[in-house]
C-alpha cells in the first residue's frame, strides 16, 4: 500500500513539472504573465487541474487502503479446522484418535463434530476416536457444529492384522495343512515296511508354541497327526535284537530319530502360510541333528568295572539342551490338550550304569509327563536280545512345529478354541 501511494506522488510531482515547462513554452511564444496569471489564465486552470487530480487520487487512497483493512479483517476471522492425521492406515479391530484443532484460538471452543463415509469400514466416535471394523477404505471428517461448510478430512485404509501380531501363547488357529501323500522308508524308520501316510488325514487345530523375535510364530497340532513306529519292531509291537543285522537297524534308526520325525513333520508345511517345519523336541532354531549317536559308546571307552560304567554315565542327553525348551511350555498346553494318543519326542539319551548301557528316547502323554523307550542295548559286550516287551512303545503320534511366515495375516477369530483365528494366504 505504500509503495502505491509513492507511486502517485512520484506521478503528481511530474505533474507540475509539466505545468511549469508549458507556462516557459507559452512565455516564450509571447503570451503575457498577466494572462497567464489571470483568474481564466493558463496557470490558475493548470492549478484548479492538478488539485482535482490530486484529490481524486487522494480518494481513490483512502478506499483502497479501507478495501485492503476489511480484506484483512475478514481473512482474520476466517475458521480453519485441522486434524492430527490426514491420513490413517489401521489394523482391523484397531483404534486410533483424532485430534481437532480449530483456529484462531479464540474459536478453540467451538464444538466438533465426526463423521464416517463407511461405517461398515470404520466409525468414529464424539470424541474423535476411531475404531476399524473391516477391510476397505472411508473418510473420517470432523466439521463445526454450527458451520458444516468448515471441515476437515482424514481419509483411513483398514486392512487385515498379521497372525503374528495379534496371536499369544496358546491361541488356536485354524491351520491348513498341504494334501500330500508321503510314505517313510526303512531307511529312515529301521522297520522292514514302508509306512504310508496322507496328509488331509488330519483337520484339526493348531495352537501357538512361540511368538517372540528370537523363535518367531510357531505352531503345534491340538492332536497328533498320524502314527509312526521306529526301531526294529516286530508284528507283537516289541523290538527285538536277535543279531547284529537286529542291531543294526535299531542303531540306524535311532540315529535318525530327530531327523525322521522333522521330515514327516515338513510334509506338513503349507507354503501359503509357512517357512519351515519340524517335530515338537527338536531344537526350535536349529531343529536337525544328524549326528550318530551310538558311536559315543563303544565298550573300550567305559569298560565294565570302571567308574564310569558303574557309577552311571551320562553320553549325551538332548533334554538338557533342546526338548526341555518345548517341553516346558507343552507342560502348560497339555493341560487343555485334546490329543488323546502319546507322541514322538525328537530327543535322544545316552547313558551307562552297573547293568549296561542303552540309548533311548522320549514320547509324551496329553498330561505333559515324558517316557523313555530303550532302542538300542549293550551289557558287557553282549547283545542284550530283548529291549523291550511292553507292546506299542515303539508307535506312537506325531506332533509337528510349523513357523508362519511373519506377513501371514487373520482375517477373523480371536485365538479361543471356538473362534480360532483364520489365516489370509499369502
Amino acid at each position: 500500500m505504500k509503495e502505491q501511494m509513492k507511486i502517485l506522488k512520484e506521478q503528481g510531482i511530474t505533474l507540475v513539472a509539466l505545468v511549469v515547462t508549458i507556462i516557459i513554452l507559452l512565455i516564450l511564444a509571447g503570451v503575457t504573465l498577466n494572462i497567464a496569471l489571470s483568474e481564466n489564465g493558463i496557470f490558475n486552470k493548470t492549478k484548479q487541474a492538478v488539485e482535482k487530480y490530486e484529490e481524486s487520487q487522494n480518494k481513490e487512497l483512502n478506499d483502497i487502503e479501507k478495501l485492503s483493512d476489511k480484506l484483512s479483517e475478514i481473512m482474520q476471522e476466517k475458521i480453519n479446522i485441522k486434524l492430527s492425521k490426514e491420513n490413517l492406515i489401521m489394523d482391523r479391530e484397531d483404534k486410533e484418535v483424532l485430534v481437532a484443532t480449530i483456529m484462531p484460538e479464540k474459536d478453540e471452543n467451538k464444538k466438533v463434530k465426526w463423521k464416517s463415509s463407511n461405517e461398515d469400514v470404520a466409525e468414529v466416535s464424539e470424541e474423535g476416536e476411531v475404531t476399524a471394523k473391516t477391510v476397505g477404505k472411508t473418510t473420517i471428517e470432523a466439521f463445526l457444529e454450527d458451520d458444516n461448510k468448515t471441515s476437515a478430512i482424514c481419509k483411513v485404509t483398514v486392512i487385515n492384522p498379521t497372525i503374528a501380531k495379534k496371536a499369544k501363547f496358546g491361541s488356536y488357529i485354524k491351520y491348513e495343512v498341504p494334501e500330500k501323500e508321503f510314505t517313510m522308508t526303512p531307511e529312515q524308520t529301521g522297520q522292514d515296511e514302508n509306512q504310508e501316510y496322507n496328509t488331509s488325514t488330519y483337520e484339526g487345530l493348531w495352537r501357538v508354541l512361540y511368538n517372540d523375535e528370537e523363535h518367531g510364530l510357531q505352531i503345534i497340532s491340538d492332536d497328533i497327526v498320524g502314527k509312526l513306529t521306529l526301531g526294529h519292531v516286530d508284528s507283537d509291537g516289541n523290538q527285538y535284537i536277535r543279531n547284529e543285522e537286529d542291531e543294526k537297524k535299531a542303531k540306524i534308526a535311532y540315529n535318525k530319530i530327530v531327523s525322521t520325525l522333522n521330515t514327516f513333520s515338513r510334509y506338513y508345511v503349507n507354503p501359503k502360510y509357512a517357512i519351515s517345519g519340524r517335530s515338537v523336541g527338536s531344537n526350535p532354531i536349529t531343529p536337525d541333528d544328524n549326528e550318530t549317536k551310538t558311536e559315543k559308546l563303544i565298550k573300550s571307552d567305559y569298560p565294565k568295572g570302571s567308574d564310569n560304567w558303574d557309577s552311571g554315565c551320562i553320553l549325551f542327553n538332548d533334554y538338557n539342551t533342546t526338548t526341555k525348551y518345548d517341553r516346558d511350555l507343552m507342560s502348560s498346553l497339555n493341560n487343555e490338550t485334546n490329543a488323546e494318543d502319546t507322541f514322538w519326542f525328537a530327543s535322544r539319551l545316552g547313558y551307562c550304569n552297573e547293568y549296561g548301557a542303552r540309548f533311548s528316547t522320549d514320547y509324551g502323554k496329553k498330561d505333559g509327563s515324558l517316557y523313555s523307550c530303550n532302542f538300542w542295548a549293550m551289557g558287557d559286550g553282549e547283545l542284550n536280545g530283548i529291549i523291550s516287551s511292553n507292546p506299542g512303545e515303539f508307535t506312537h503320534g506325531v506332533k509337528p512345529v510349523i513357523t508362519i511366515n511373519p506377513n501371514v495375516q487373520t482375517q477373523s477369530g480371536n485365538g479361543e478354541e471356538s473362534t480360532p483365528f483364520i489365516l489370509v494366504d499369502m
